[in-house]
This record gives structure tokens, C-alpha cells and sequence, in this order.
């Protein structure tokens, strides 16, 4: 303490101390009182010569209870540092540091602390010290910092950027703030090194850099380096380095990781301090709030520091200028409440309160205002002083906790949180008004074979591009949510009808079909969703969430990619309106669990009664309800696209039955197959039908394909194209349906089919009916001039049989001869000489 007293001594010169506070100018003397910061006056021995009220409320002392020597209010563990930094501001140096200060109930606040010398022409008579406090701050700092720990540590605060530099492969990782520091484009090609880290530093600095970063690796030690760096654009900026080193098992550095923290505007703003002859003024103009004092007499501000310009973009001259109105630049919105603040002042009382400028850039930034009305003894307002400052960042930073608190930080969607309060008002209003809502719930199928095999950045992207896709699926004010890691919910409000949400399940499966592309990888993935309606399937929230994760697993164990609506334990009678539903999610599934089967029905010869050829029929064998028909099934297969797979099956099938016939040497005769519009409209579907031909070594011409009017006017190029090849392979053609279309007579010149199969519409009537009797006849003579066979179908009673015979019809199907049979009963009709006429209950 031997400092301490020699400045002490020096304390007593010319006695200038006692008329310190004589000169300060009364707008000066009440922003020091109504500073809303920690403000005091020290003498060069350590004495506490003046503060403000603001010290008072925070520590609690009373006025007779602050005198003396500060070191008495100094918490021991920060005593040693507090008297070197004030030590240090007498040798005429600004120092800010923190500390600690006691308050009179013995609790320890913490405080940064900013010393400035009071020069008085060269001599230095005492200090001048703000403090501010910063404890809530740094509880503030650590919210945030768990915010920002959830964004993968991506967000800066400060203006400080973090490296992490890999010292064998001589490569670094800078975070988006080292960019903006050092004012690189992080789009260009710059690849962060430690050659091209060196090449920012000022030429100045840079040997000073390089021997303090050789002299760390070398003893393993840490190190902290402020110099300067030199932008593309060529301006210099100011940097702090601080930096510590990871070392192996062998104590040799791999890693140095570190900040850098940009204060070029600090050391400038501590150079201002230095030189600005009028103290004070310097004083304010280098705080990071913006301080003003207006005359109200005169409506005429005396008084503007430079913070003030910062704020609002507004230079110190023209606010001055009587033109200008700072209510002009507050946020619209924000106005009322402004001026119902400024009544408040006309009674004398001081405001303090938050709102939104427009800065000059058009940028939109938040203050906070805290305005001092100055009182004559009469009640008037002579004066207001202010201080003002930009709380924008403050701002921002509640606004991302309050959003991350509500919305999934990966996808940007609503989480579970906001998800689960919207079902709840859902549920309210739709009981009040009774109506009904959907609830739909879907997760990724095979997603965490995708997560587990090409890793959680993969998987991230994977789930970024499905939320955009299930984003884009959404109608009618639908609501999407995140709620766990592959899983997604949405709900519909007041449904009109609950086929909407099939038609939103159908999109969403057809959308997530589609191979998403993430970096070099074609990714495919499908989804399985569940659904659940309110009233139906629950009244609460949890019931309706696991009625919809219930059918959700249903729909899994249908074999994925599908969707299902929750069902009650009730019989599949009782539940007949979701029978076409089901049976269109089962149908997904029916060839992967091979339920389907061929059946056939003989075309009989009408002269001799011999089997000359076969229609095959696909039927399925459903699990639950036996044999579905096709005339139930394949509009479904058709509406949905199966059909394409489904026919491919029966092409393929029957080839393969036809093969097993000759190679056991079973009576075999030409099997004709529907073949449907899709299948023909796929361009490379000849080679598929050419490719199972060479597979099963088949004679073509014992195939023959049926196909209807209406396929042929749908892309004619690529079906006359599928159906050259066809009949180049030596495939027979039947035209099915004969005399329904529009354009037969020219079809039946176009492609010369083999055979015209004659509607069962005209059969059916062709006894009682002349017209249709008329038509049938019509149908064969032009046939049989173009040279093809004719079958008629539907052929149920004796007389059909014997007028068809009479008008010379070639072959008949129908129940008069036999229904369709199984492979099995087929067979053993091939084996007889001709078919005997079937009673038709």
C-alpha cells in the first residue's frame, strides 16, 4: 500500500479536488445522479469523493454509510486486482475490468468497472468510474448460451469467432463470425490454413504473430495476442487472440482451438478517451448508450452524444436541425404508447420504457428510453435528460428462445409443445361446435437405417427436404408438426368429409416416393401413417394421439409405406364403409405376400365343343375375406397405379404355367391375358414382355393379348409402337369389347387383330332383341371379310349358343360351357374331348 500513499500525498496538490464537482454543468450533474449505471468520483488515494443514488439502491448503504477508502467494499477474492487496476488509472491508463462489490446485507455483486483519470490540463486529479452490473447479465448469457448449444454452437454473440485449427493436416474450421470479422466471403474458395491465416495479419504484426504461435507450440503452452488484420477490401481491424492447445498422449500439439475478438471499435474508442480535451464529453460520447438533454423552453437540444447517432443513423447535426422529430422515426405501431408515455413527464415523473425506431437505413431497432423530467418549483418542466440504448440484440435473443420454445430447430416447423396446445384448442372449439377434425400421424420408414448407416448429417438433411415436401402436401389449413425424430403430425380442422384425409395420405405417399438427392447419395424412403378422428376415435388429446399411433403400427405391420385409419375392435361386417379402404391398403401388399392366383375360363369351339383356347383371370386370396373380385380390386389397382405390377404378374404367370404345361407334356391350348392401357403406355414394356418370352422359352402364338377400344386412343405413338413389337414377337391381338368404342372400324384396319371378342352387352339381349341380333351378325361378316375369328362373350343359355352358331360365330365364353375354374379344375378340363352344355343355377 506504500503506492497507495504516495499518491495520497500527491491527493493534497494545489487542493483542486474540493472544487472538482464546482464545475460540472447541471445537465451533467443530473445525468450523473439518474445514470442508471453505478457512478463515482475517487481521489488518488482510493477515498469514495462523490456517487450516484443509483449506488444506494443497489448496495442498500445510506449516505452516512459511504465514505472512506473503497477497498472496504471490495470482496476479498477481487481486492489485489480492483487496487491494480485503480493503481494503474492513476498512472493516467482507462482500465476496464470486473470485480465484486459488498452490499450491506453481506451478499457480493459483480460488476464490470470502467476507470477514467481526470485530467485537469497535464495534471491527473482523480477518477471517474462507471459500473455496471452483471450478474443478470451473465444469467442472461447463459440462457442464451444453451439456445445457442442447441443450434450446434453456431450462434456469436460479442462479435466473437471461434477457430479450430488441425495442426498435422495444416487445416482450420472458422465459424460464420471469423467471415464477417475478417471480411472473407465464406462462399469463395478461401480454405482457412495456417498459411493463409498468417496473410491476414498485418505485415506490421505478423512476425510478432508467428513467433508467439511457434514459441506456444513449441512449450505447449497457451497464448492470448492482440494485432491487427488487414481486409480484402483493405481496411484494418483490431483483433484480441486467445487460444489454448490440445496435446496427445505423447504431449505433442494436434489441435489449437481459440477466439478472436474484433475490438477495433473499443481501442479506438479508448484512443477518443485519451485525447479529447473535455473530459466529460469524451465520456459519454464513448459509452455504448446514447445521452441527449433538451431545453424545454426553447424545445432545442443542448446536448447529443455521439451514441445517440449510433442508434438511430442520425448525425448529431441533423436531430438538431428543427425539422427534424424523433416521433417521426418511432415504429408506428409503437407511437401511441410512446406518447402516452411522454404525459407521464409534464408530472414530474421519470419513464423508463421500451420501444421500436426506424433507423435511418430502414432498419428496424429496439431502445430502451429512460427520460428524467427537470422540475421548477412551480411544476414545470424546463428540461429533459436522457439516456438511451439499443437493445436490439436483447431483443433478438428473447425472440429465439420464445420461437425455439415452440418450433423444431431442425426443420423449422412446429414441435411437439405447439403441436400438442393446438390439438388441445382443436379439441375445445370442435366440442363447442360440434364438428369433426383429423389427426394424422406419420413416421419414415427404415429412417434410422439411414440415420445408423450414413450418419446424423445425412439424416438431418434427409428430414429437412421431407418436411418440405409434407410442407407442400398440406392443404386447406392443414398443421404440420415435428414430434419426435422421424415422426410428423397434422391436423385438420372442421372436415366436410374424411376423404380428405385419404387424398392428403395418398400425396404424402406419392411425394415422399420419390428419391431425395443428398450429397452424392439417391435416397428412398417411404412412410406409414395413421389416422384418428375427433369425436369418433377420442375426446382428448392423449386418446386421439394413441388411437393414431395405433393405426400408425397397423399400418406397419400391413407392410409399410400404406395408410390406415384407427378401427375399434369391431368385426370387419360391422365396419363395411373402410372395406374399399382396406382393401386398397392390402392390395400394396397382396403380391409381396403372394395372394394372388389365376383362374381361367375356357372359349369353346361353337361347331365342336372343343376347349380352343382360355381367358386368364386374376383373383385374389385375401386373408380375411377369401377371393376378392377383380371387379372390385383392379379399378383400385388402376386408380393407384398397382395395376402396372399387377399385370406384369400375370403376363409373367401365366408364361410361366404355359412352360410347366409343356414341360410335363400337359395339354396345352393359347391363353389370352387383359392387358391394361398402363402397361402399354410404358415405352420399355415390349422388352419386358419380350425378356420373360426368351426366359421361359415360349412359343409366342400360344399368347394372346386382349386389349380394349379406349386404350387405343390413349398416346397412340407409343401404344402402336408397344403393340409392333408385340406382334413382331408373333403374339396374337384380340380387340376386347368390340362395338363399345368409337373408332372400331378404323382400329380393326390399323392393327389387324387376330380376334374381335364381341361385348356381352349384345349377347345378352341377342335372342328377344333383332337389333342386337342384327348388330352381332354385322360384327362377325366383318371379321370374317378382314379374315379374324370372332368370340362372343357372356354366353349363358342354349338359344344364345345355337343363333351365335347359326350366324357363324367362331368361339363362345361364358357360363353355358363354364365359369372361370381354378388352375387345378382347368386342367382337368383340358384333358376331356368337348364340354358338355352346364345347368346355370
Amino acid at each position: 500500500m506504500s503506492d497507495m500513499k504516495a499518491l495520497s500525498q500527491k491527493n493534497t496538490i494545489n487542493g483542486k479536488q474540493s472544487t472538482l464537482f464546482e464545475n460540472i454543468d447541471k445537465t451533467y450533474k443530473s445525468l450523473f445522479d439518474n445514470h442508471p449505471d453505478l457512478v463515482f468520483i475517487l481521489d488518488l488515494s482510493g477515498n469514495i469523493l462523490s456517487y450516484n443514488k443509483h449506488i444506494n439502491s443497489v448496495t442498500g448503504y445510506k449516505n452516512e454509510e459511504i465514505f472512506g477508502s473503497f477497498e472496504k467494499y471490495i470482496e476479498k477474492n477481487y481486492l489485489n486486482s480492483t487496487i491494480d487496476n485503480f493503481l494503474l488509472t492513476c498512472g493516467g491508463q482507462v482500465q476496464s475490468y470486473e470485480t465484486a462489490i459488498l452490499c450491506k446485507d453481506g451478499s457480493a455483486l459483480e460488476i464490470n468497472v470502467t476507470n477514467i483519470p481526470i485530467i485537469v490540463g497535464s495534471e491527473i486529479l482523480g477518477i471517474f468510474g462507471i459500473a455496471k452490473e452483471i450478474s443478470k447479465l451473465k444469467e442472461k448469457e447463459i440462457a442464451l448460451e444453451k439456445v445457442q448449444n442447441s443450434l450446434n454452437n453456431a450462434q456469436i454473440v460479442a462479435n466473437i469467432g471461434s477457430w479450430d485449427y488441425d495442426i498435422l493436416e495444416d487445416e482450420a474450421f472458422w465459424s460464420n463470425q471469423m467471415y464477417c470479422i475478417t471480411g472473407i466471403d465464406s462462399h469463395t474458395e478461401f480454405v482457412p490454413t495456417y498459411s493463409s491465416m498468417v496473410e491476414i495479419v498485418h505485415p506490421k504484426d505478423r512476425k510478432r504473430y508467428e513467433q508467439i504461435f511457434n514459441k506456444s507450440l513449441h512449450l505447449a503452452i497457451d497464448y492470448e495476442i492482440e494485432y491487427r488484420i488487414v481486409r480484402p477490401n483493405g481496411e484494418e481491424r483490431i483483433v484480441y487472440e486467445k487460444a489454448s492447445l490440445i496435446i496427445d498422449e505423447n504431449q505433442k500439439p494436434v489441435r489449437v482451438i481459440g477466439i478472436i475478438h474484433d475490438i477495433t471499435e473499443k481501442r479506438l474508442a479508448e484512443k477518443r478517451l485519451k485525447e479529447n480535451e473535455q473530459q466529460f464529453q469524451t465520456i459519454f460520447n464513448n459509452l455504448e448508450v446514447g445521452i441527449w438533454s433538451i431545453n424545454m423552453k426553447e424545445y432545442k437540444a443542448t446536448f447529443i452524444s455521439d451514441g445517440v447517432q449510433k442508434i438511430c443513423g442520425y448525425s448529431n447535426d441533423e436531430i438538431k436541425n428543427a425539422s427534424f422529430s424523433w416521433e417521426a422515426i418511432i415504429f408506428p405501431e409503437d407511437l401511441p404508447s410512446y406518447l402516452s408515455q411522454q404525459k407521464l413527464l409534464l408530472k414530474g415523473n421519470h419513464i423508463n420504457h421500451q420501444y421500436r425506431i426506424i433507423h435511418k437505413n430502414n432498419e428496424v431497432r429496439w431502445v430502451q428510453d429512460n427520460t428524467i423530467p427537470y422540475m421548477t418549483d412551480d411544476g414545470e418542466m424546463i428540461r429533459k435528460d436522457g439516456i438511451i440504448s439499443d437493445i436490439t440484440n436483447h431483443k433478438t435473443a428473447e425472440a429465439q428462445m420464445l420461437y425455439f420454445a415452440r418450433y423444431d430447430y431442425l426443420t423449422d416447423l412446429p414441435n411437439k409443445r405447439m403441436f400438442d396446445q393446438r390439438l388441445i384448442e382443436m379439441i375445445e372449439y370442435h366440442s363447442e361446435m360440434n364438428r369433426i377434425f383429423g389427426l394424422i400421424y406419420l413416421d419414415m420408414d427404415r429412417f434410422k437405417y439411414v440415420n445408423d448407416t450414413l450418419g446424423h448429417s445425412i439424416g438431418d438433411e434427409l428430414l429437412k427436404q421431407i418436411s418440405i415436401r409434407l410442407t407442400q402436401c398440406i392443404i386447406k389449413g392443414g398443421f404440420l408438426a415435428r414430434l419426435g425424430s422421424d415422426e410428423f403430425g397434422i391436423l385438420y380442422p372442421s372436415l366436410e368429409d374424411t376423404n380428405e384425409l385419404i387424398t392428403i395420405s395418398e400425396k404424402i405417399i406419392t411425394a415422399l416416393k420419390k428419391p431425395f438427392m443428398i450429397q452424392e447419395y439417391e435416397l428412398f424412403i417411404t412412410t406409414s401413417i395413421g389416422i384418428s378422428l375427433f369425436p369418433n376415435h377420442g375426446l382428448d388429446l392423449e386418446t386421439l394421439l394413441k388411437n393414431a399411433d395405433t393405426a400408425l403400427r397397423r399400418a406397419k405391420e400391413l407392410g409399410k409405406d400404406n395408410y390406415i385409419f384407427y378401427l375399434p375392435i369391431k368385426s370387419i361386417e360391422e365396419y363395411k364403409g373402410q372395406r374399399t379402404f382396406m382393401l386398397e391398403m392390402d392390395l400394396r401388399n397382396a403380391l409381396s405376400r403372394n395372394e394372388f392366383c389365376m383362374y381361367f375360363q375356357p372359349r369353346v369351339d361353337v361347331f365342336t365343343n372343343k376347349i380352343v383356347g382360355a381367358e386368364a383371370l386374376i383373383r385374389w386370396n385375401h386373408k380375411e375375406w377369401g377371393l376378392v373380385s377383380p371387379q372390385e380390386f383392379i379399378p383400385l389397382a388402376e386408380e393407384t397405379g398397382l395395376i402396372i405390377e399387377i399385370g406384369n404378374w400375370v403376363v409373367r404367370n401365366v408364361c410361366e404355367q404355359l412352360r410347366s404345361w409343356l414341360e410335363n407334356r400337359h395339354q396345352v391350348v393359347p391363353i389370352s391375358i387383359n392387358i391394361s392401357p398402363k402397361n402399354l403406355l410404358k415405352k420399355d414394356w415390349g422388352k419386358y414382355v419380350t425378356e420373360i418370352i426368351k426366359t421361359n422359352k415360349l412359343d409366342p402364338t400360344l399368347l394372346e393379348f386382349e386389349i380394349t377400344e379406349s386404350t387405343l386412343m390413349q398416346n397412340e405413338h407409343i401404344v402402336r409402337n408397344t403393340l409392333n413389337i408385340i406382334k413382331d414377337l408373333g403374339i396374337k391381338l384380340s380387340l376386347d369389347d368390340f362395338g363399345t368404342g368409337f373408332s372400331s372400324i378404323t382400329y380393326l384396319k390399323q392393327y389387324q387383330f387376330h380376334t374381335i371378342k364381341i361385348d356381352r352387352s349384345f349377347i345378352k339381349n341377342i335372342v328377344l332383341d333383332p337389333q342386337d341380333s342384327v348388330i352381332t351378325n354385322a360384327i362377325i361378316e366383318l371379321a370374317h371379310g378382314l379374315n379374324m375369328k370372332v368370340v362372343a362373350e357372356g354366353v349363358e343359355t342354349e338359344e344364345q349358343f345355337i343363333l351365335l352358331n347359326q350366324l357363324k360365330c367362331d368361339e363362345i365364353q361364358g357360363f353355358y360351357f363354364s365359369k372361370p375354374v381354378c388352375l387345378e379344375e382347368f386342367e382337368m378340363l383340358l384333358l376331356r374331348d368337348r364340354l358338355e352344355p352346364i345347368k346355370i343355377d
